[in-house]
């Protein structure tokens, strides 16, 4: 599991389908209002279906606080498929469709 905050991580390489040698995913955890449009893009990505645990990716909420972690996993947890960064998309759909902007591809 690889936790993205306001750092840029290197998730991993992109599959060949894509034009990128490496794609990096930006969190910005300030921007995140929690509504979980990530969670749902992704899961619809992997498996066609709009539920929240099988994706890739997770949006904590630490309420007492107000604000929010994503939370990518780069291996296999359960149900949980690793994340491919939507292999065969130009973009990975959470990014594409945060509202936000508190995702954003780079590299």
């Amino acid at each position: 599991m690889v936790f993205i905050s306001n750092n840029i991580f290197v998730v991993h390489n992109l599959s060949e389908k894509l034009d990128f040698k490496q794609m990096r995913i930006a969190s910005f955890s300030e921007k995140c209002v929690g509504c979980r449009t990530c969670e749902v893009a992704c899961a619809f990505h992997h498996r066609r279906t709009f539920g929240r645990k099988s994706s890739s990716l997770s949006v904590r909420r630490f309420e007492r606080e107000g604000r929010f972690e994503i939370v990518i996993y780069e291996k296999r947890e359960g149900e949980r498929p690793a994340c491919d960064l939507c292999g065969g998309e130009p973009m990975p759909l959470c990014v594409k469709l945060c509202p936000v902007g508190a995702l954003e591809a780079v590299g």
